[in-house]
């Protein structure tokens, strides 16, 4: 149980970092080859992490509650080891009730599992620099972690370019632009004013580019693709009126 907490750990954590990197369709960086690469060995540093917890035992970091002791003068051993006379249980009398040390969530081995997943993901992934020299075993992990989030990124690319010109082909860049900036933040209810200052910015910097209309519209077709995503881009591209196209 505790080690497939560990791999959901690390399952999280690598679907959050490339959440946050592929917003135009993380579903299909994640479920790529690439991306269940970079998953993978996301669960395996987790993994190994707590595998390393178990195996030295660092007990120190997660302490178990003692058991009570007693502060009833009469119901404890003397110092010579003797037992009082008031201690000796009598015919008749009630058997107290001793608290047994409940278990701590900082003891448990969940805790244990959480903490050696998320700081197993931190330790591994750091890397010490000495000078203009990297060491560690981070570097090492940061050096395939890398090479997985570029191949994640050149297969999104291809993805993207095959896209963008199917959908932008034919599109007037002018009135892709003003139609493009008023559908962006029109529809969307979570664009925020410097998003909105962005995509303005772009889009007067493309209108100020020396170059062609056709290249100009594939390059708003790839900045508005980080904002809307596929399908909204699909959808203003077809909502535009003939008039606009």
């Amino acid at each position: 149980m505790l080690w497939i907490l560990v791999g959901v750990v690390g399952v999280l954590i690598a679907v959050t970092e490339l959440l946050t990197r592929y917003r135009d369709n993380p579903g299909a960086a994640i479920l790529s080859r690439w991306g269940a690469l970079y998953i993978v060995l996301n669960v395996a540093v987790s993994s190994t992490a707590f595998a390393l917890t178990n195996a030295y035992q660092f007990d120190s970091f997660f302490p178990e509650p003692s058991a009570p002791k007693s502060t009833d003068p009469a119901g404890g051993a003397s110092a010579s080891g003797s037992t009082p006379e008031s201690a000796t249980p009598k015919p008749g009398d009630k058997a107290e009730k001793i608290d047994e040390p409940k278990p701590s969530f900082y003891g448990s081995g969940v805790f244990r599992a959480l903490f050696a997943a998320f700081s197993g993901i931190i330790l591994f992934r750091t890397v010490v620099r000495v000078g203009d020299a990297a060491i560690g075993p981070g570097q090492v992990i940061d050096a395939i972690l890398g090479y997985l989030d570029r191949n994640i990124d050149r297969a999104r690319a291809i993805q993207r370019i095959e896209f963008v010109v199917t959908r932008m082909q034919g599109v007037d860049f002018e009135k892709a632009a003003e139609f493009f900036s008023v559908g962006l933040t029109g529809a969307m209810q979570r664009f925020t004013p410097d998003e909105q200052r962005q995509i303005s910015a772009i889009i007067d910097g493309l209108k100020k580019t020396q170059t062609t209309s056709e290249i100009k519209t594939l390059a708003l077709g790839f900045a508005v693709l980080n904002w809307s995503g596929e399908e909204l881009l699909d959808a203003l591209v077809k909502h535009m009126s003939p008039k606009k196209q």
